[in-house]
């Protein structure tokens, strides 16, 4: 199964249990996504999706929408 992925112009599908298309997830920096499974896996339910957030306007921002 899949589901879309989280960056909101984005066609490619995510795999479940994913946030986004591998693309998108390579694209991000190591210390992001490191916090982005720390915060999921703790259930730090507000930092998570602050870390999310982060994530999408970075790429946001890489692909000239920022």
């Amino acid at each position: 199964m899949s589901h879309p992925c989280r960056i909101g112009t984005c066609t490619r599908p995510a795999k479940d249990g994913q946030l986004m298309c591998w693309p998108h997830w390579r694209g991000l920096p190591r210390r992001l996504k490191d916090a982005i499974f720390e915060t999921f896996r703790e259930r730090r339910w507000d930092e998570y999706r602050a870390n999310v957030e982060q994530a999408v306007k970075l790429i946001d921002e890489k692909e000239g929408r920022g």
